[in-house]
């Protein structure tokens, strides 16, 4: 079995990166998200500090005063000179005999329903400060020029990781599978305290009916600054943010999950 180590949104781009980062007892560090600004910065910093493999998914907050589409590539691009970290964006990879397969996530604004995305959108362009911080580079054609980030170019991104992760766990193996993901992928991951805020289709959405079809082991994530362990199916999801200063009093900096 292997010692997973689970974090997520510890916001170094706010408070700075320590200089010493404590672990616990370790096999593989998994974080879910948020970590500092700029990805390929936080694939430095993980192969710096650490002395294990580490799994990493982008939060959306990598990405604030950059363009999501060249930081991105850029990330891939700084991954590949440290093996040692697995900087998963619709990517899969095996460590230490776990598939495990990742993305950022986004979501479908779609948590209310399907009449509701257009609503939902309207509130998260208001609300959000993803869209006054990220800019997006179109696919280069004709008069291409980055432009703000919108909810239309995050739920198209969402759609393609969603087919994504769907046709990777349609493929089966013998080892365990662990999801990791930063945005949330299903409704029980809304804390009571903001159930009916409309601005919960901006921090998770609704994958119900493919976890169910596919049953991972694990999925982790982070985003919502609230942490959570509960079952859906025969799938395990868990999210062990760190958030603000002092504003989620659950996180646990040694988080250890056994696979």
């Amino acid at each position: 079995m292997a010692k997973l180590w689970i974090a997520s949104d510890q916001h170094y781009e706010i408070y700075g990166a320590p200089k010493e980062f404590p672990m616990p007892e370790a096999d593989i560090f998994v974080c879910a998200g948020d970590l500092m600004r700029e990805p390929a910065k936080a694939i430095q910093w993980l192969d710096t500090m650490l002395p294990i493999p580490s799994v990493y998914v982008a939060g959306n907050h990598e990405y604030y005063k950059g363009t999501y589409t060249s930081w991105r590539d850029d990330a891939a691009a700084e991954n590949e000179l440290r093996p040692k970290v697995s900087y998963l964006e619709n990517a899969v990879d095996e460590v230490g005999g776990i598939r495990f397969i990742g993305c950022t996530l986004w979501t479908d604004y779609g948590l209310f329903g399907p009449e509701t995305v257009e609503t939902s959108k309207w509130f998260a362009e208001k609300k959000m400060n993803d869209f006054g911080m990220i800019r997006y580079a179109p696919p280069r054609q004709g008069d291409w020029r980055e432009v703000r980030l919108n909810p239309g170019h995050v739920s198209g991104i969402h759609n393609a990781s969603r087919e994504f992760l769907d046709r990777e766990l349609s493929k089966k193996v013998a080892c365990p599978t662990v999801v990791v993901t930063h945005h949330a992928p299903h409704p029980q991951s809304i804390h009571p305290k903001y159930v009916g805020s409309d601005i919960n289709p901006a921090f998770a959405s609704d994958l119900s009916e493919l976890i169910e079809k596919h049953q991972p082991d694990l999925w982790i994530h982070g985003h919502v600054h609230s942490s959570f362990d509960y079952m859906v199916g025969k799938t395990r999801i868990i999210a062990n943010p760190k958030g603000y200063d002092g504003e989620n009093p659950d996180f646990d900096p040694a988080l250890i999950i056994e696979l």
